[in-house]
């Protein structure tokens, strides 16, 4: 028998759920697929009945992957119990994979973790979560047209967007996103005392 540490998908969102399992998995998978059916069962795959069964998701696609698998077959040597040495480090690997995946509700379909994460109440769990890599560089940002960004200069800040607003008004909102994004605090305490000493003058 083989551990198996697997994925389910929902095709429609894409949000998914993680799971673990020591029997077959086709047989694992079949209490999900009478959650997703809509027999609800008092379990960890309450989300999976809740997604499937109502909502805009209501008997969406789905997809099965298998995200680890090592042997064994969760009982000690020789026809023994279970094996709760062998649980505790299949449940902590599961944990693992739904932080990494980001699973936990309501970010995905598992309900909780196995084990509790210390100092972290139930509804903040999204601080656990690992930080995402970053897959691209910051773009460079300048100003449209080529124009260079003066960051010290909020005089020429103000002055390139009126430009921007009287003349390409659909690059406005990103060109203020960009600049303000790139220019030091000072430089932003000083442009808010300029649009508030010129708002108070008018």
């Amino acid at each position: 028998m083989i551990f198996l540490i697997y994925i389910i998908t929902c095709a429609k969102c894409l949000l998914q759920y993680v799971g673990q399992t020591c029997v077959k998995l086709g047989v694992r998978f079949g209490t999900h697929r009478a959650c997703m059916s809509g027999k609800q069962y008092a379990s960890s795959c309450r989300r999976l009945y809740e997604h499937f069964s109502s909502g805009p998701c209501k008997g969406a696609d789905h997809c099965i992957q298998v995200l680890e698998k090592w042997e064994g077959d969760g009982h000690l040597p020789n026809h023994g119990g279970v094996d709760f040495e062998e649980k505790k480090r299949r449940e902590k690997q599961e944990d693992q994979w739904m932080l990494k995946l980001r699973t936990i509700y309501p970010y995905g379909l598992n309900e909780s973790s196995n084990e509790p994460i210390p100092g972290v109440p139930k509804n903040v769990v999204g601080k656990c979560f690992p930080s995402l890599p970053r897959k691209t560089n910051r773009p460079s940002h300048r100003v449209f047209n080529r124009i260079k960004i003066n960051k010290d200069n909020n005089q020429s800040f103000i002055a390139k967007l009126k430009h921007i607003l009287e003349h390409k008004i659909a690059q406005a909102a990103r060109f203020i996103r960009v600049s303000l994004a790139n220019m030091p605090k000072k430089d932003l305490k000083s442009l808010a005392a300029l649009i508030n000493s010129s708002i108070l003058a008018d």
